[in-house]
């Protein structure tokens, strides 16, 4: 909390609005203080900026939400403010967030807004025709964290914190240098498969709980994600031999029993994995 209060919180801020962005596609309880309808009794209804998503065009009541906490050279709410920070505890065994992140830059809320629309547009054409990639939700911003070129993305977003999938806060600062983006085809699979992903890293946490999942956990779910949709075709198949190869003591990869199950699926696809585990187990 210390690191974006210093980010977000300095009152000599005199160049940059703050903002937190959220999701209304996760509920939160109509009492909570992040809750739409109370950050515009306590903040004001222009604060909050619509960020209108072309595939929800039907329904913008679902869209994403910017909402100014500061202007410049204004102080941050704390009110809002920490109830933001406890909001990312209270999430952190939920599949989907409402709080996507803090952000600050020294434009206005409409284009702020504007640019997210924009930018989710051009990234969504990586995934075919007329798509969108909400490239700002936390679980798909901490894959592309490292991706070239999104920092450039971002800009004129100057700073962007977002609650990673192992419940820490991670950061990103927007750059005006002007690198192109590129999103490999591995990326492009990946977010491709986030609701595959979101719900293989869901159940790991469910299994984990109330230990925190390790800091690269986003990174290894999609990569075993990858590597189980490569071996086996049937869906369910898939996020159970994922699951099974993140719970493996030994490297995914080359684990005798993995392999073994693997080639039995093969042998006999009409099986599926279950009931070849439960003959595998039996043979023990």
């Amino acid at each position: 909390m210390k690191e974006i209060a210093a980010s977000l919180l300095p009152l000599h801020d005199n160049e940059s609005y703050r903002y937190l962005l959220l999701d209304p596609l996760r509920q939160v309880s109509p009492d909570s203080p992040l809750h739409l309808r109370e950050l515009e009794a306590a903040l004001g209804q222009e604060a909050l900026t619509p960020v209108l998503r072309l595939d929800l065009a039907h329904s913008p009541s679902h869209c994403p939400v910017l909402v100014q906490l500061a202007a410049p050279g204004e102080p941050l709410p704390q009110a809002q403010f920490n109830a933001s920070m406890t909001r990312v505890g209270l999430e952190a065994a939920h599949e989907r967030r409402y709080l996507c992140g803090w952000l600050a830059s020294p434009h206005s809320p409409d284009k702020i807004a504007t640019l997210l629309v924009t930018r989710s547009r051009q990234l969504g054409l990586a995934l075919g025709d007329h798509k969108v990639l909400p490239f700002y939700e936390p679980l798909r911003l901490e894959l592309l964290h490292h991706t070239y070129g999104l920092a450039e993305t971002l800009w004129p977003i100057t700073h962007w914190w977002y609650p990673s999938a192992s419940g820490k806060l991670h950061h990103l600062q927007g750059s005006a240098e002007g690198h192109e983006w590129a999103m490999d085809s591995g990326m492009v699979r990946i977010q491709s498969d986030m609701a595959q992903v979101q719900a293989l890293l869901f159940a790991w946490q469910r299994a984990a709980s109330p230990s925190p999942l390790p800091d690269d956990a986003a990174r290894r779910a999609a990569e075993i994600w990858v590597w189980a949709s490569d071996r086996v075709n049937h869906p369910h198949d898939r996020f159970t031999l994922a699951l099974i190869a993140l719970h493996s003591e030994d490297d995914y990869r080359t684990s005798p029993a993995l392999v073994q199950l693997v080639q039995q699926v093969k042998r006999h696809p009409a099986h599926r994995i279950q009931p070849v585990l439960d003959a595998l187990s039996q043979e023990k």
